[in-house]
């Protein structure tokens, strides 16, 4: 019961993360770019804690609630939906292969910068 509620103060922190981010973004550029960037990031701190943390607690606190709060794979969804069919493909295929890019720099960060 314990490692729920620190999964749900590590999402609720994540998410108002998120949230600042967001209303501290230029509004002009807010949903697209926004929800980018902190997916981005997200996909990057992923990769350290694939690597620097070893221990389940801390594990599912982290990845499951702390980065499950901060990125936005629902926002993502929801404005690809609202964008036309090519567009959407395209920022689905950008978001996705630049979130996979930006973990395997966590990965390598994590590896030869923190070891």
């Amino acid at each position: 019961m314990m490692t729920l509620l620190w999964i749900a103060l590590g999402a609720g922190i994540a998410s108002m993360l998120r949230f600042a981010v967001m209303t501290w973004w230029p509004p002009h550029f807010q949903y697209f770019t926004a929800v980018f960037v902190v997916n981005i990031i997200g996909a990057f701190i992923l990769g350290i804690v694939l690597t620097q943390v070893h221990a389940s607690f801390w594990r599912e606190v982290l990845i499951t609630g702390f980065l499950g709060g901060f990125t936005t794979f629902s926002t993502m969804m929801t404005q690809s939906a609202q964008k036309r069919l090519r567009r959407q493909i395209g920022y689905l295929l950008l978001q996705t292969i630049c979130g996979c890019f930006s973990l395997a720099l966590g990965l390598l960060f994590s590896h030869f910068i923190l070891r």
